[in-house]
Parts: C-alpha cells; sequence; structure tokens
C-alpha cells in the first residue's frame, strides 16, 4: 500500500508537493482496486462518521492533504464497493482504472460543451458515431452523451414531447404545456422508475399514465395494448431491470405507428447485446 502519512503543511501553491499527493492518490486508488475482493463488500456507515459529515462548512481553507486524509477515513472505507465480487444487489461496477484516469484528464480540461471552436464537441461527436456503429444504429442517427440512464429518458422522452406536440400544431418550447393537446403515454407494468421521474419532470405526470399488463417474465403484452387514437408515447424497455427481458418491439411499433405515434426505447440494460456479434 501507499504510504498514508500525512502532508499537514501542504502549500496548494507549491507544485512539487502537489505533485506528490497526486502521485499518492493515484498509488492508493490503484491498490483499492487492485485489492476489492480483500475488504467486506459493504459496511454501515458507524454513527460517528455519520455525525461528522454533518459538521459545517469550514470557514478556512483546508490542507488538501488534510481534506484527502477525511476521504481515506470517512468516505471510502463505507461507499457501496459494486465491483467487488460478492457486490449482486445492482448490475453496475464500480469505475475502472483507465475510466478513472480518463476522468481525470477530462477534469484538468474542464471543457465547454455549449459552442465554441474546440475540440471537445468534436470528441463527443467522435464517441457518438462509434456508438451507433456499434449498435448497428442508422448511419444518420443523432445523440449526445448524458450522465447516465435518468438524464437519458428524460432527454428522449422531451424529445418525444416536442415531436408528438409538433405534429399536433403545438410548439411546447414556446407556448408551454398549459392549453396543450393531451399526450397518452404508455408503459409497460414493470417500467424502471427513471421513466416516471422523467414525466413528472417533463410536465407529463408520473401517474396519469397507461399501464399495460405484462408477462411472467416483464414484457409487455401488445395483445393488452390500450383502446386509444391518436398521436401516443409508448416507452418499450430492452433490457428489463429484474429479468433482462426485452418487450417484443415490432408489433407496439406497428401499433403506435397505426396512431402516428412515437416509441420511446429505454435500452440501458440491453441495448449494448446489439454490440455483441454472437447476440445481435
Amino acid at each position: 500500500m501507499a504510504d498514508t502519512k500525512p502532508f499537514e503543511t501542504l502549500d496548494p501553491e507549491n507544485w512539487d508537493e502537489m505533485r506528490q499527493l497526486a502521485h499518492r492518490m493515484v498509488d492508493d486508488a490503484l491498490d483499492y482496486v487492485q485489492s476489492t475482493g480483500d475488504r467486506p463488500a459493504w459496511q454501515a456507515v458507524p454513527p460517528g462518521v455519520a455525525k461528522r459529515l454533518e459538521s459545517p462548512a469550514p470557514g478556512e481553507p483546508s490542507s488538501p492533504a488534510a481534506v484527502y486524509g477525511e476521504y481515506l477515513e470517512l468516505i471510502q472505507p463505507y461507499t457501496m464497493h459494486t465491483a467487488h465480487p460478492r457486490f449482486w444487489a445492482w448490475y453496475m461496477g464500480s469505475g475502472t482504472v483507465m475510466g478513472a484516469l480518463a476522468e481525470l484528464l477530462a477534469a484538468t480540461l474542464n471543457p465547454n460543451l455549449g459552442g465554441g471552436n474546440h475540440v471537445a464537441p468534436l470528441v463527443e461527436k467522435q464517441v457518438i458515431g462509434w456508438v451507433r456503429d456499434m449498435v448497428g444504429f442508422p448511419v444518420n442517427s443523432s445523440g449526445l452523451l448524458t450522465s447516465g440512464g435518468s438524464m437519458a429518458n428524460f432527454t428522449a422522452l422531451a424529445a418525444a414531447r416536442h415531436a408528438v406536440l409538433r405534429n399536433l400544431g403545438w410548439d411546447v418550447e414556446s407556448r408551454g404545456l398549459f392549453g396543450a393537446p393531451e399526450i397518452p403515454v404508455i408503459v409497460g407494468a414493470d417500467a424502471h422508475s427513471t421513466i416516471f421521474k422523467a414525466l413528472a419532470m417533463l410536465g407529463m405526470g408520473r401517474d396519469r399514465v397507461l399501464r399495460v399488463p405484462i408477462d411472467v417474465e416483464g414484457r409487455m403484452r401488445p395483445d393488452a395494448l390500450p383502446d386509444v387514437e391518436g398521436p401516443v408515447i409508448v416507452c418499450l424497455q430492452h433490457g428489463n431491470v429484474n429479468s433482462g427481458a426485452f418487450d417484443p418491439a415490432l408489433p407496439i411499433i406497428e401499433w403506435a405507428r397505426r396512431r402516428g405515434g412515437w416509441v420511446h426505447v429505454d435500452g440501458a440494460f440491453g441495448l449494448w447485446a446489439r454490440a455483441s456479434s454472437g447476440r445481435a
């Protein structure tokens, strides 16, 4: 393990000392990843630690080394060690070494992707193109990187709301939702919670959706689709979080197209099967 002796006199303006702390943090991080299986998969936060994390903001600057020491004492031991070989609660693992190093580089640049003639938007566009090709989307497909599944569903459903209302002659960006035509939103009874969060934030309501019964694997039943007319938004799930099952897309998409509807696919769990030559 790396030396954990604190640098009590570390000066944040002293680049040699900052470099020393940075090297120590990288060494500690690699040790943490390498020894993942040697610690408990999870341990409860002691009351004393929880109490210390309720302390008010300091009135004066803190030593970077002291802050890092608090991280080692109060944070790292009590996180969810999701990369642990005995962590079976959720589907995702902890960060990878290369991912952490990439985030370090991105954080040092801290680019603004909102505009300007610089390279960061080109990198995002390139990565989106890679994903498009890996999963077999059409060449004219577009997209953007989000912080995760919650914001991905929010962004995609915002596009759905805009497109369906535009086709009904309503510009939701300029006129808002007051007086707008109502759009039925159809989901499977086992849709992921992020769908409902997104609908709530978009002003479409988490509780006014039409829930379609599902089969034993959590797939939406096409024979149970509601008897509605007019444009709809249908939320398909490709990769049920509990079973991995896919909603039967073709009959549901055909049903939605007959009504001039929009089909949103939540592929957070199952989309990457398209990138496998043995599963596509």
